[in-house]
């Protein structure tokens, strides 16, 4: 199978050899230059025989990164009557 990722921040090999005792694999998520807030997306497992059948599987990644806690934030109320 071969991996393929839509995320810039992750890294996958490209290919993976199924057995039948199991196999797993490693990726790495580098978040480091990712902005604060919620990020998701997805590893895809293709089989390079036929490609056009599209993903065996999928592994959907979520990382979330804090907020700055030295960063300053206004915040402003606004009421009505």
């Amino acid at each position: 199978l071969g991996l393929k990722t839509d995320a810039d921040f992750v890294t996958v090999p490209e290919y993976l050899m199924l057995m039948h005792n199991g196999m797993s694999f490693k990726f790495d998520v580098g978040p480091t230059k990712l902005s604060a807030g919620v990020h998701t997306r997805t590893v895809y497992g293709i089989d390079t025989s036929n490609p056009e059948a599209g993903p065996r599987f999928t592994i959907p990644i979520t990382v979330v990164k804090p907020i700055d806690e030295n960063v300053a934030i206004s915040l402003v109320v606004i009421q009505s009557e």
